[in-house]
């Protein structure tokens, strides 16, 4: 399976080899975003609405749930709440080009369970 990489890009931590997943309140340190001032700045310079949910009218809320790998990636994508027309992959993909700094615990980068939410409203529309 292709996993969209060529090599996973470690930082200069030691990193937890035992795969446990902590939730965001059980990690010293909770994820950063690298390339942004937080998730929702990010998400509101790169957002696009899906061309098929903006002709369709489709509003709604997409909820995933994902891990943030120690070296700063995601894996375990899992939809919660999924709205049609191209919203579940917009945030997707809007997740997977954020630049994560893990999560840490002890002084080790750890897998961090994360939840994130996206309100899709089309114009004049309401979210569901």
């Amino acid at each position: 399976k292709k996993r969209g990489y060529e090599e996973l890009p470690y930082g200069d931590y030691d990193i937890d080899s035992s795969a446990t997943v902590y939730s965001i309140n059980q990690v010293d340190k909770k994820p950063k975003v690298l390339n942004g001032e937080s998730v929702n700045s990010f998400v509101s310079k790169n957002f696009r609405y899906p061309s098929l949910a903006y002709q369709q009218n489709i509003s709604g809320r997409v909820t995933i749930d994902f891990i943030i790998e120690p070296y700063g990636l995601i894996s375990n994508v899992r939809l919660i709440e999924a709205v049609p027309g191209g919203c579940n992959e917009e945030t997707i993909r809007l997740m997977r080009a954020i630049d994560w700094l893990p999560g840490f615990k002890a002084g080790k980068a750890v897998r961090t369970s994360f939840q994130y939410q996206l309100n899709f409203r089309h114009p004049g529309g309401t979210v569901r």
